[in-house]
């Protein structure tokens, strides 16, 4: 017989024993939690990455589409992009910039212009480029939208069915008559842009249907200048809140037709506003180059009888760089100016070198 003292002791080593298995696999437990935690998390590492990676690559991909596209005239691409890309701009300077959400990799641009919204999402990307004349070649001016945006014209006025003509092809266009403005479908865009020649249509819009309205809901009104349809005036951009129906986000000159679509397009005043400060500075920088042109033609002695034409076109030019400055504020006065003499060079450059047989002055 095993005495008690015996017994107690063969428990006690027991004890131990199974204290001991169990913490060894507590251990296990913890250590292989550990383990795996730091696998997953390294898996998560590299998965994350990869979309970093990724994401960088389609920026740079985007940023190679549109200055591909801006080296060739008049034409429009439309890309497979399932990625939504940012863009923002400073409305007083000429700085702007593009990427692919959540990408650290941002594509800035301040000497080319692209029209555009401020984000776009989607399975494609619409892009095309014109070119700006001023009357001569100023600078390639690139629209960037998708199918996903859907541009409205309200009503049928010269400006409007202009402007709806100009639009590039492939986005999405409708049509409405102010009578049935009051009751337009929600027809789930991502945006819905109102285009307009008289901001008071608007206040007969219902969006009670729409979807996230505030979000979704824009509005671009185009008012021509005096004596003009579409040469100079102002656009001015509105957005839509639940509290205070459409909101004015203020009003910003344009020139000519390439403009007001470049508007139209953005329906962003800080994104238009910057790249038409892009436009007025180049051709602030080509009206001196063609001066300087024109007053060496005009000190050649063998170009003599275009002498007083070439006056005539410095005068032009002058009062061009002159209305092109680049100013905290934009005058519609001024545009109204560049107009004026561009609009003179226009003329005035066939007669010189058809009727005079001297050099044009672009």
């Amino acid at each position: 017989m095993v005495n008690a003292g015996g017994l107690m002791l063969q428990i006690k080593c027991l004890d131990k024993r199974g204290f001991a298995l169990q913490f060894t696999w507590l251990f296990v437990l913890i250590a292989g939690a550990i383990i795996l935690g730091f696998f997953f998390s390294l898996i998560n590492n590299l998965m994350h990455g990869e979309e970093v990676q990724t994401d960088i690559k389609a920026t740079q991909e985007l940023d190679a589409l549109i200055k591909i596209n801006l080296a060739s005239g008049d034409t429009q691409k439309i890309v497979l992009f399932d990625k939504k890309i940012i863009f923002s701009a400073d409305s007083g300077s000429t700085y702007s910039e593009y990427y692919v959400e959540n990408s650290p990799y941002i594509a800035k641009y301040e000497y080319n212009a692209v029209f555009s919204p401020n984000e776009l999402e989607g399975d494609e990307v619409i892009i095309q480029n014109v070119m700006f004349k001023a009357p001569f070649r100023t600078l390639p001016v690139v629209y960037v939208s998708n199918k996903d945006i859907e541009y409205v014209f309200v009503n049928t006025s010269t400006i409007i069915n202009l402007v709806s003509s100009y639009l590039p092809e492939n986005l999405t266009k409708a049509s409405v008559s102010r009578g049935l403005m009051p009751d337009y479908p929600d027809n789930n865009y991502d945006h819905t842009v109102f285009i307009l020649d008289d901001a008071a249509y608007l206040n007969s819009l219902r969006p009670n249907s729409f979807r996230n309205a505030d979000k979704r809901l824009f509005a671009v009104v185009i008012t021509p200048g005096q004596n003009t349809i579409y040469g100079y005036g102002n656009l001015t951009f509105y957005h839509y809140t639940s509290s205070n129906d459409f909101v004015s986000d203020g009003s910003v000159p344009f020139l000519d037709l390439t403009t007001i679509v470049g508007g139209v397009i953005s329906h962003d005043k800080a994104i238009y506003e910057c790249n038409l400060r892009k436009v007025l500075k180049r051709i602030n920088l080509l009206t001196d180059l063609h001066t300087q042109r024109m007053r060496h033609y005009q000190d050649d002695i063998s170009l003599f009888e275009c002498k007083n034409l070439y006056q005539t076109a410095i005068a032009h030019l002058e009062n061009m760089k002159e209305s092109s400055i680049d100013g905290e504020k934009l005058f519609t006065e001024d545009f109204q100016n560049l107009l004026i003499s561009i609009n003179e060079l226009r003329i005035l450059n066939p007669y010189i070198i058809g009727t005079k047989d001297c050099p044009g002055i672009y």
